[in-house]
């Protein structure tokens, strides 16, 4: 113990000066530590109010209103964000050539109506309406139908051609897994599976296919009578037409279709595909197909026509 007293007295000075050394050291460590602490929490929190900025940045394409243009009728702020949020995902697909992405997004009525190839998708509609730089605007148009505006670069171009707007109309589809879009116009597809019998003629419609601008209807005859039937003559414009629960008619697109397609031998079956003049509303509520000039006994070499009847089919 003396010893130790004595090297300690001996060398006091020295054995202060490493201490204070040490805790120097030490001080200064812990003191580093703390900086790089702050510097890092700082740089987390900015990297996560960039992140947060940015996303707020990428998703800018809302409503411009929260009523619908056809019908005035307000719509849900739930309902417009979460619209524009999925088209705008896709318009961003779109835009920056993620294809792919882009084509999985709409419905499968939709690429069967539309476009049944990811290449078709591409280039008469992606490539037709976007461009990496456009802008777009969105408006609410009736129920889940959102009208959208196309822009080109206006940085580019330094002004605004009326010619150089597009417009399209995207139906957003709730599906089990989440939502899907119906594009270029086309509203939706409903099964229908509604008959008819008589005369011993039976008329199935089969679907309705919507659109912004007509309705198209897949409808399947069975002709179990003993002679050829013809469903219309063509010579009526409201010969083949819809009608609504207001008594309000829609007639059909005459030009689409021919004696041939209307024609049914005895015995047979056909599927035929019938377009009407009929403008979407989301509100319309069509009640009936009708076929009001059937002839039950065709013969195409006679001039004079035979009995004919009227066979609604209530959808």
């Amino acid at each position: 113990m003396l010893k130790i007293r004595r090297i300690y007295n001996q060398n006091k000075r020295g054995i202060w000066l490493v201490l204070l050394i040490i805790a120097s050291i030490i001080i200064v460590i812990q003191l580093l530590n703390f900086i790089a602490k702050k510097q890092n929490e700082q740089r987390i929190n900015t990297s996560l109010n960039i992140s947060e900025n940015t996303t707020k940045k990428e998703r800018n394409l809302t409503s411009s209103s929260n009523h619908s243009v056809a019908s005035s009728e307000k719509i849900s702020s739930e309902e417009l964000e979460k619209g524009a949020e999925v088209i705008e995902e896709f318009i961003n697909y779109c835009k920056n050539g993620e294809i792919k992405l882009a084509y999985q997004m709409l419905t499968d009525e939709c690429k069967e109506e539309m476009y049944t190839t990811q290449e078709s998708f591409e280039k008469l509609y992606c490539s037709q309406i976007f461009q990496n730089n456009s802008n777009c605007s969105l408006e609410n148009w009736n129920g889940n139908t959102y009208r959208i505006k196309v822009i080109g670069d206006i940085l580019a171009s330094g002004k605004i051609n009326e010619g150089d707007e597009k417009q399209d109309y995207i139906t957003v589809k709730r599906v089990e897994d989440g939502y899907k879009l119906n594009i270029n116009g086309y509203i939706g597809r409903e099964e229908i599976n509604r008959t008819k019998e008589k005369e011993k003629i039976t008329i199935t419609v089969v679907s309705r296919d919507t659109y912004m601008d007509y309705e198209k209807y897949q409808i399947k005859v069975k002709n179990n009578s003993e002679h050829t039937i013809l469903l219309d003559t063509l010579k009526d414009t409201y010969g083949m037409y819809i009608e609504n629960d207001k008594g309000v008619k829609f007639s059909s697109y005459l030009q689409e279709v021919s004696i041939a397609d209307l024609e049914l031998a005895r015995g047979h079956e056909r599927n035929i595909s019938i377009k009407y003049y009929s403008t979407y509303n989301e509100k319309k509520n069509i009640a009936s197909v009708v076929f009001s000039n059937v002839v039950l006994n065709y013969d195409e070499k006679s001039t004079a026509m035979s009995e004919k009847t009227n066979i609604a089919v209530e959808i």
